[in-house]
């Protein structure tokens, strides 16, 4: 897959790193100073230049990406890019990171597809009291503020010993266990599939349910 990151500070610069080996990858920053040691150091196709300047975005072969993603840390570079891209380019997927939490509904307003804000996940973990050792948050989704979760099952878990038929009433409304990974195992959970400690459970909830969901699964 073709993949285009605008911005090779630090979410740029991890982010092309761990997709470079199985992606192809163009990095697109401002700061040519930045862009020399990117290049050097990753070996991949460093653009130096403004993302908000359709050139610029031409220049790094935006419109082959499969992929483009908004990655610098203003909101306003990011947003006026991801337009650019989606609505000259045509990029069928475009990623924006939302630095400010309270920049989200703009983005949502202009028709971006996907926003990634790290911030607004804390914020709600940390308002909801959820333990980040027995739950964790892989993924956000921008519509219906649903995100995947991961929930590890600890000895005293009462889940444990339970079917899934068995707990279904204590589950949340709106959360859906999709997968359960037992060492090397991947089950798909059907109702008389019983939890041993240990399991990792992945779930789909929306993001005010995940207390909940914890409470039903690991008691806290």
């Amino acid at each position: 897959m073709q993949i285009v990151i605008a911005g090779a500070g630090k979410v740029g610069y991890y982010l092309a790193k761990a997709l470079m080996d199985n992606h192809q990858i163009t990095l697109i920053e401002q700061d040519r100073g930045l862009c020399e040691m990117v290049a050097e150091d990753l070996g991949v196709t460093v653009v130096a230049g403004d993302i908000v300047k359709l050139k610029v975005l031409e220049d790094a072969q935006v419109g082959r990406a499969d992929v483009f993603v908004a990655a610098t840390g203003k909101d306003e570079a990011n947003l006026i890019a991801s337009q650019i891209v989606q609505d000259r380019l045509h990029v069928s997927k475009v990623i924006a990171r939302v630095n400010n939490p309270r920049n989200e509904p703009v983005f949502r307003a202009l028709n971006i597809p996907l926003t990634v804000s790290s911030t607004a996940v804390i914020a709600q973990l940390i308002h909801q009291e959820v333990s980040v050792e027995d739950i964790r948050t892989l993924l956000t989704f921008q519509r219906g503020n649903l995100a995947i979760a991961e929930v590890n099952l600890p000895d005293n878990a009462p889940a444990v010993g339970k079917s899934l038929a068995g707990i279904a009433s204590n589950l949340p409304r709106n959360c859906v266990l999709v997968t359960v990974l037992r060492g090397e195992a991947v089950i798909i959970p059907r109702g008389d599939t019983v939890f041993d400690a240990g399991d990792r459970v992945l779930a789909i909830s929306t993001l005010d349910q995940a207390a909940e969901l914890q409470k039903a699964l690991v008691g806290h």
